[in-house]
């Protein structure tokens, strides 16, 4: 495990038990959210394994009654 900023978990367990009200809860969640979202880190392998590349997008727009779209692919001009 990273540490990625040093007291992130016991600031976010904090935030955890005012919005849940359970102390023990608000730890657990914060230590996983912490080890498996926050400072997780993909194993290095040497570039002539990498056989496959996945990549993701996060960018949806607002529709008007507050359905999202996907933005659509940005087309290049070169």
């Amino acid at each position: 495990m990273i540490d990625a900023h040093p007291g992130i978990e016991a600031v976010l367990a904090e935030h955890l038990e005012a919005e849940l009200g359970d102390a023990a809860t608000a730890r657990a969640l914060a230590a996983a959210l912490v080890e498996d979202a926050l400072t997780w880190r993909a194993p290095e392998v040497p570039l002539e394994q990498v056989r496959t590349i996945i990549g993701f997008t996060f960018g949806n727009r607002m529709l008007p009654k507050g359905n999202r779209e996907p933005v659509p692919p940005a087309i290049s001009r070169a």
